[in-house]
């Protein structure tokens, strides 16, 4: 009673009011040209040096690699769910990599945004910190590198070697996408705050 053949009775609480089917088609129709852009844009920086060399769009090139991730993983992941009704592999080895890519690379793309908006504001208002290559390296490179290191090595240690034990849910999307870290006040607080709130308020402002 999950597949499309019952589209309006299929959502949990947990899930949106949509139709799966009508999610997706909107998921597939956005995916493909999504993936075709982000190709062409990585295309354009690797094989121009001109944009290569410049430092803005080292952002944006970590940027659209994490997007890739996304959108080869997490929405074929999706795509499959809403077709099923059911998490496919129902193992959680399935889960722990699901939910670090809708969770941990989905916050990690905010994160790395939040600094694009400071590196431009830099760039622009104080552009003598990027003037000789020492300086580059503290206020672009070093930054740029920590803030990956960072998602990649927080959401690998809270999600798929977790200091608790999950419990998954095999008939909801992303296997109900409540990590077991969330459980912690201290993990779940600085999460929340630090890998989200903090830096969508710094993107809107």
């Amino acid at each position: 009673n999950d597949s499309f053949d019952d589209p309006y009775n299929t959502y949990d609480e947990s899930e949106i009011i949509l139709p799966r089917v009508v999610r997706f088609w909107l998921l597939l129709l956005l995916d493909i040209p999504s993936i075709y852009c982000s190709f062409i844009l990585l295309f354009y920086f690797f094989i121009d040096k001109t944009l290569r060399s410049q430092l803005n769009n080292h952002i944006i090139i970590s940027l659209l690699i994490i997007g890739l991730s996304i959108e080869f993983i997490d929405i074929p992941f999706h795509l499959n769910f809403l077709s099923t009704g059911v998490v496919q592999p129902s193992i959680s080895s399935f889960c722990l990599l699901w939910q670090f890519i809708d969770l941990g690379l989905i916050n990690g793309c905010t994160i790395i945004m939040a600094w694009r908006s400071i590196h431009r504001y830099l760039s622009i208002y104080h552009d003598h910190l990027f003037s000789n290559k020492n300086k580059r390296f503290v206020f672009h490179y070093y930054p740029l590198i920590i803030l990956n290191l960072y998602i990649w090595i927080f959401y690998i240690i809270v999600i798929i070697f977790p200091p608790c034990i999950n419990t998954f849910d095999y008939t909801l999307p992303v296997c109900n996408n409540f990590p077991c870290y969330l459980n912690d006040p201290l993990l779940s607080m600085w999460d929340s705050v630090i890998n989200s709130l903090i830096p969508t308020i710094i993107i809107t402002i």
